[in-house]
């Protein structure tokens, strides 16, 4: 298979599992949820946050390749809904520094114990040559990401602090 074709069938997978995954954890930890579908964007600026507390708006949004403004409406939606919290910088009393609440803390974890328990259910119905592939294919995968990222050396991938419940496409990631 040519650049292209692996690219087109490597796309259409890897969206074809989101959507199934988001799809399924959403319909079974959010039926009695006690707050409100989170945006793709509000959920990669909660990850973030719980890889680098104390991060300041402006080094988020480089981060997350947004604009400052976009990153400040997150920052008031999740404030808003007590998932963030900011507190002042002492050495810069102008600054503000992010920081998750508790219950972002919960619900970024539910999240992932409920992302894992899906996938390994799903995984234990595959043969052993199958998990195998996919598990020689994950470092491949973390590296294509950070270099379509324009980071060759991806943290954010393959990692105990990757969640999946924003992942409805709102355009801001």
């Amino acid at each position: 298979m040519d650049h292209e074709g692996l690219a087109d069938a490597l796309g259409a997978q890897l969206m074809g599992v989101r959507r199934v995954l988001r799809r399924r954890l959403r319909a079974g930890l959010f039926a009695d949820s006690d707050g409100p579908a989170l945006t793709g964007s509000q959920v990669e600026l909660l990850r973030l946050v719980e890889s680098t507390p104390g991060i300041g708006v402006g080094a988020a949004a480089q981060q997350l390749h947004l604009a400052g403004n976009s990153v400040s409406t997150l920052v008031n939606q999740l404030t808003e809904a007590g998932l963030l919290r900011r507190e002042r910088d002492p050495a810069d009393r102008r600054s503000a520094r992010l920081v998750l609440t508790p219950a972002a803390a919960a619900r970024l974890d539910a999240w992932r114990a409920a992302r894992v328990s899906l996938l390994a259910g799903a995984l234990g119905e595959l043969g052993d040559g199958e998990r195998d592939a996919l598990a020689a294919a994950v470092p491949a995968l973390s590296r294509l990401a950070g270099i379509l990222a324009g980071d060759p050396q991806p943290s954010f991938l393959g990692s105990a602090s990757e969640c999946g419940e924003g992942d409805r496409d709102d355009g801001g990631g």
